[in-house]
């Protein structure tokens, strides 16, 4: 079964294809937020994206999920995607 993509997510998934700048998308929960970007990530023409996830859990999840066709061969790490928790300097990120 295909999915349908709203308006909304078809135009997240153009702006994922332009590579034109930053993106905001501001969603409740259960949304299918986590959806939309995992296919836009797949629809993006960059070999190499950095994902950021709200903690170390989510971005070990996400990494099992993200897939980038455009990775650079087939020696990319985890297909040219890096899914990282927001942890800089082992300093957990604040609010």
């Amino acid at each position: 079964m295909d999915r349908v993509w709203s308006a909304q997510q078809e135009a997240i998934f153009g702006w994922f294809g332009s590579a034109g700048g930053n993106l905001v998308v501001r969603a409740r929960a259960g949304t299918g937020k986590t959806t939309t970007i995992l296919e836009g990530i797949g629809r993006a023409p960059e070999g190499k994206i950095l994902l950021c996830a709200f903690n170390k859990r989510i971005a070990e999840e996400l990494q099992t999920k993200v897939r980038n066709p455009a990775a650079e061969g087939e020696d990319a790490p985890r297909g040219g995607v890096l899914v990282h928790p927001p942890e800089l300097d082992g300093r957990p990120h604040r609010r």
